[in-house]
């Protein structure tokens, strides 16, 4: 009777406890009690526990809803280093829970200049399911202490942005705006080819002139080149025979010069004879110089055994051989010799040319030049009431 007793007492107990929504956690052996601790009191409060998974929940997700499992105490974590009991019992519960997406989300497609195009990842409200733990301890002072690890956190990554997340301006594939956006960029694009395809064109055929004016001026600077090598060969054949050779030779090198019709071989044939060592070929070059000349300027220096030289000379002014006449045969000259500042000298004149020396005399004054070896006439102007002054005619 006793043992039919205690076993109507356990069933009562046992069924109170589930009524109450607790379960035995320890049966002590061979006894009628049970240690039966209700398990709604272990865990934080439902909404406690809602807060804390939203926010362990990535941006862009909501918690719909949230299952909880079986709560269970972790004993090894109720006990400290020495064995003794902890005053923090921590309680792991997993749980279930449907999260959605509260935006629209993308990936980026193409970047085209300023606009991004963009291609749809997830729609919103796309629902997901997570699993994981909530482990909690209550305090010895109270509250709570609650951590969330989201066991399959990965379903919710690569979900790509909301929109308005992307910088500049935006365009989804598939949407009206974007068709137009990529048939105007395709037709820039097209253009802007055609433009760059053009200005190549335009800069290599600039290039291919340039070239072509580049090689031309070439070819136009080497037959200059060769004409000149040829002119220089030619001048310097006729220079030769003026300077080498027998008189005889030179002389007709000479003549044969002077009636060239090239202006740069006459000139030659004059330089070379006036400043060659040939008497003969020089008095034939002075001789053609005097011809179809009219005047001559005279060059006057003052000199170092004239103290007076410089005075005279500045108020001399310029001088100046006129020539009225001139016989080429007989290498006489008649003209007149005169300065600005010496009336004296302002009446006729007349000499000769011999050889390489030339003398032309007028009223109580003397010209006595002689051909040097740089195409000049050097010499000496005396006169009888002035000083000795040095006298130059150019020979150009």
């Amino acid at each position: 009777m006793v043992g039919s007793r205690l076993g109507r007492l356990k069933g009562g107990i046992v069924a109170l406890a589930l009524w109450a929504g607790c379960a035995p956690l320890a049966i002590w052996a061979g006894c009628t009690v049970f240690a039966v601790p209700c398990m709604a009191d272990a865990m934080p409060p439902l909404d406690l526990q809602r807060d804390q998974i939203t926010r362990e929940l990535p941006q862009l997700w909501r918690l719909e809803t949230f299952s909880p499992g079986q709560p269970q105490t972790n004993e090894a974590a109720t006990k400290d280093a020495t064995g003794k009991d902890t005053p923090e019992r921590p309680v792991i519960q997993p749980f279930t829970a449907v999260v959605s997406l509260t935006a629209p989300t993308y990936t980026i497609e193409s970047q085209r200049g300023p606009y991004t195009l963009l291609r749809p990842v997830a729609d919103q409200g796309v629902r997901k399911t997570i699993a994981g733990l909530i482990k909690a301890t209550r305090r010895e002072g109270g509250g709570w202490a609650v951590r969330v690890g989201i066991q399959n956190s990965y379903v919710l990554d690569n979900i790509g942005q909301p929109a308005d997340r992307f910088q500049g301006r935006t365009a989804v594939i598939g949407t009206p705006e974007a068709t137009k956006l990529v048939a105007e960029l395709e037709q820039s694009a097209k253009q802007q080819a055609e433009a760059e395809a053009q200005r190549q064109r335009r800069q290599q055929e600039q290039l291919e002139l340039q070239l072509s004016v580049v090689k031309a001026e070439a070819q136009r600077i080497a037959a200059d080149h060769a004409l000149i090598d040829q002119r220089a060969a030619a001048l310097a054949a006729v220079k030769r025979q003026l300077m080498e050779g027998e008189r005889p030779a030179r002389i007709a090198a000479f003549e044969a010069a002077l009636k060239s019709e090239d202006v740069s071989v006459r000139a030659m044939a004059l330089s070379a004879a006036l400043s060659g060592r040939d008497a003969v070929v020089a008095n034939l070059a002075l001789r053609k110089f005097f011809t179809g000349k009219k005047s001559l300027p005279v060059q006057l220096f003052a000199t170092r055994e004239y103290k007076d030289s410089d005075a005279v000379l500045n108020n001399l002014g310029p001088l100046t051989l006129v020539i009225d006449r001139y016989d080429s045969v007989a290498g006489t000259i008649e003209g007149k010799l005169g300065a600005s500042g010496y009336p004296a000298l302002l009446g006729s004149a007349s000499g000769y040319l011999a050889q390489t020396e030339m003398s032309i005399n007028t009223y109580g004054c003397a010209l006595q030049l002689r051909l040097s070896d740089v195409e000049t006439l050097d010499g000496v102007l005396r006169c009888q009431t002035l000083p000795t002054l040095i006298a130059r005619i150019t020979l150009d």
